[in-house]
């Protein structure tokens, strides 16, 4: 298994990735409300529509954020500082001509696009304000997001996280305190525009102070470099490409095929599963710049057991998620949304929830392929699972509705994993059996028990308000933490000992 130290470091960087996670939801939880009332319908409807536009064009990314990642990491590890400002210099010149175009483009849009015709012309002046100020601040972003990428690759998580906390908290109360005096879209567009280019230039400076042979230098621009950065980036581009069809096409197949409300009932029970998938990758993300080190020294054992050992805590973590919205998640939907929401929704979860532990068990060999520079077969696979989806999706609703959609993405899930699993295992060169004997078994077992405890449990409870259903949440922590103890002595001890350093005692 990997060292004490290796995997107390990642687990501090996963657990505060996951935290600044459960933040933002729950910032997300409570302002809504506060923004929707204080906006009105209407305006905050033109904010998530200008919201959505912007989110498209972030996809001039081009998964070149992931290659900084990689070969920053990979080069800091074995000192080679004119390597590192190549690919420093390299991503910040594509990433300033990308941003010109982005700029360009949502201007040109501000000025001459075509917008909803439900929007009136008072409300369409300042939609298009927001879309210049939210394109000016993707423009400016893009170059600026090298930092990031940066931070991320020298593994200083932490730092990172703690300066997004606060950006989120000091941005919320300035959305407060404009909707207290009366301000519009465009004083939100003006804070989130001004938060975002603070937490740009904090970034800057950490990773100036951090690497501080970082220099920006014309000579460092090669084309060399360039088919480097583009060779790894365009197949991180395809595989995001088809993610997003696999997860984010589902509303359009039901809108074509069946009718709006069945898009709502179908989008409650998604965006449930889809804050777990992203709670969990939020962990995983933590391993990309460690596997991309281990690569560079060439330590494959490492690579090996860190896989195995990574995997093995995330089908534990993702077992529990799991859990928890199959026999929690109906409850709360119909608390939360309403008897005909816990009717019509809660197939959809269960079917949706029920591959999640080998899915996003599957997300630790992501981070392998993109650590050790193996992106076009994960790519590839991910774009034949994509495929899949669709068609599965659009067979399926005819005779199923929802549910058949829910179907038509879950069997994909479980085709990917097995295709991943092989591909990850030949990459490393570990057998197949081993990896899921001491990756899968355990947890898997301990899981299976977990369910039919938990079910028995509540079997004798009323779910019939939030705190019951938290209640409920916690006894099922609480039995899956048990049969962590009684299944995987090592990951206990571990989970323990970060415990007691939290707590201040020391670790015996």
């Amino acid at each position: 298994m990997p060292d004490k130290p290796a995997k107390s470091k990642i687990l501090t960087n996963a657990t505060s990735n996951m935290a600044v996670f459960a933040v933002m939801i729950v910032v997300t939880f409570f302002m809504t409300p506060i923004l929707v009332a204080g906006l009105g319908d209407d305006r905050y409807g033109i904010w998530v529509f200008v919201e959505s536009i912007i989110k498209y064009l972030a996809l001039f990314d081009l998964g070149i954020t992931a290659a900084v990642v990689k070969y920053v990491a990979k080069f800091n590890a074995t000192e080679d500082r004119d390597e590192v400002n190549r690919i420093y210099s390299t991503s910040i010149a594509i990433f300033s001509s990308l941003g010109l175009l982005v700029g360009l483009t949502t201007m040109a849009y501000a000025l001459f696009g075509a917008l909803p015709r439900s929007i009136d012309s008072t409300l369409a002046y300042e939609a298009r304000i927001m879309i210049a100020l939210l394109g000016f601040n993707l423009a400016v972003g893009l170059p600026l997001s090298v930092y990031n990428s940066i931070i991320s690759a020298i593994e200083l998580y932490w730092v990172k996280n703690i300066v997004q906390i606060l950006i989120l908290i000091g941005r919320s109360l300035v959305f407060l305190w404009v909707l207290s005096v009366g301000g519009g879209i465009v004083a939100i567009g003006i804070t989130i525009t001004a938060f975002a280019l603070l937490q740009h230039l904090a970034l800057l400076v950490i990773a100036h102070v951090k690497v501080p042979s970082l220099k920006f230098s014309l000579k460092s621009i090669t084309s060399g470099t360039f088919r480097q950065v583009r060779n790894y980036s365009i197949w991180s581009f395809i595989a995001a490409i088809s993610s997003r069809v696999s997860f984010q096409t589902d509303a359009l197949v039901i809108g074509f095929c069946l009718d709006p409300s069945s898009v709502t009932y179908f989008a409650i029970a998604a965006r449930l599963v889809q804050y777990s998938k992203s709670f969990v990758r939020s962990a995983t993300m933590v391993l990309t710049p460690r596997f991309s080190v281990l690569e560079s020294l060439g330590d494959y054992g490492e690579v090996r057991r860190l896989l195995i050992f990574g995997t093995r805590i995330t089908v534990w973590l993702s077992c529990f998620i799991s859990q928890g919205l199959i026999l929690l998640g109906p409850d709360f939907i119909g608390r939360w949304m309403g008897a005909s929401f816990q009717e019509i929704s809660s197939p959809v979860l269960i079917i949706l929830a029920l591959p999640l532990p080998l899915f996003l068990a599957h997300s630790v060999s992501a981070r392998v392929l993109y650590g050790i520079g193996k992106v076009r077969p994960f790519a590839t696979t991910t774009a034949i699972c994509a495929i899949l989806n669709l068609g599965l999706s659009l067979l399926l609703v005819r005779h199923w509705g929802i549910a058949g959609v829910a179907i038509g993405t879950a069997i994909p899930c479980l085709v990917q994993v097995l295709m991943i699993a092989y591909i990850v295992c030949r990459a490393t060169e570990l057998p197949i059996w081993r990896f899921f004997q001491q990756a899968y078994l355990a947890p898997l077992c301990g899981a299976a028990l977990a369910t039919f405890a938990w079910w028995w449990v509540l079997a004798y409870l009323s779910l019939n308000s939030y705190l019951s259903i938290f209640c409920g949440g916690i006894i099922g922590l609480g039995l899956n933490l048990l049969l962590i103890l009684i299944f995987d002595r090592e990951l206990w001890q571990l989970v323990r000992g970060k415990v007691n350093v939290f707590l201040g005692r020391e670790d015996h």
